[in-house]
């Protein structure tokens, strides 16, 4: 018994000195980090606090009619999933072009998994052409569509948000999720970026049938 006791001692004592050398290089930043990664991203708190800038309320509906890629046919035209997760951006925005690793993490993460996705612009001054080159010069694998009934038809909370945001609808446009999808530091959007993923997968997982 003493024996073992001892040799949980050493354990301890070379997993704190472990730890206070990592801490002596890495400093104290990357244990926050650390703990910060496991613990995720917390969209729910954000919501309980009803940020102004969380966007559109579950129940609210984007209309699919009016939303249109480069070939003028609507969103409600496409062969569709019964989910859709679409990623607000304007292109002119600094933070677009930053948090382009997220949207690539998104695009391969969804790709084959029966969640549809699409880089959605509500800016009347981007063109559906100009939308599709800012898609493209990010490599983004996903297709886009603009808003095309006009600035006055636009959801208020859809004005409100941050660039980009990502909103998980289903295939009648009705709105089940909304996630802002930004940040000054990119651990953060990456933390964004995997919480956006496993609560998509999760009402993905929740509406798909169960056979046994």
């Amino acid at each position: 018994m003493k024996t073992l006791k001892l040799k949980v001692l050493s354990v301890a004592i070379c997993l704190v000195l472990t730890l206070g050398i990592e801490l002596a290089i890495r400093g104290f930043p990357y244990f926050v980090n650390l703990v910060e990664d496991f613990r995720g991203y917390d969209y729910e708190s954000k919501i309980a606090k009803q940020y102004g800038w969380i966007g559109p309320k579950p129940g609210e509906i984007l209309d699919p009619n009016y939303l249109v890629n480069t070939n003028g046919t609507t969103l409600y035209q496409l062969p569709k999933n019964e989910l859709i997760l679409l990623t607000v951006v304007d292109p002119g925005t600094g933070a677009c072009k930053q948090t382009r690793e997220q949207m690539l993490f998104l695009d391969e993460n969804l790709q084959g998994k029966g969640v549809d996705r699409f880089i959605v612009c509500f800016s009347q001054k981007v063109s559906p052409s100009d939308l599709s080159e800012y898609v493209k010069s990010i490599n983004l694998n996903t297709s886009s569509l603009s808003w095309t009934n006009g600035l006055e038809s636009i959801l208020p909370s859809i004005k409100a948000i941050v660039f980009p945001s990502h909103i998980l609808i289903d295939s009648d446009g009705i709105v089940i999720k909304s996630f802002p999808g930004t940040s000054n530091e990119k651990l953060v959007r990456d933390r964004m970026a995997r919480e956006v993923l496993r609560q998509v997968m999760v009402e993905k997982n929740r509406r798909s049938p169960h056979f046994y």
